[in-house]
């Protein structure tokens, strides 16, 4: 039987953190994927406003 790789949790958390780092790898990394261009523009950002009718809200008991 084959045995499986053991699993060394020191690499695990060292790899996860470069992998969501700042510093690291910030070409290749998850936070160069999701940050590549920030941006406070109207256009880009959008805010809704639901109105309850007749003011109806259930109590915090029945949620």
């Amino acid at each position: 039987m084959a045995s499986y790789p053991r699993v060394k949790r020191q690499i695990t958390v060292e790899r996860c953190e470069k992998f969501i780092s700042e510093n690291f790898f910030t070409d290749l990394n998850l936070r160069s994927s999701l940050y590549r261009k920030c941006t406070d523009s109207e256009k880009y950002i959008q805010l809704s406003v639901y109105k309850v009718p007749d003011l109806k809200r259930i109590s915090f008991e029945e949620a």
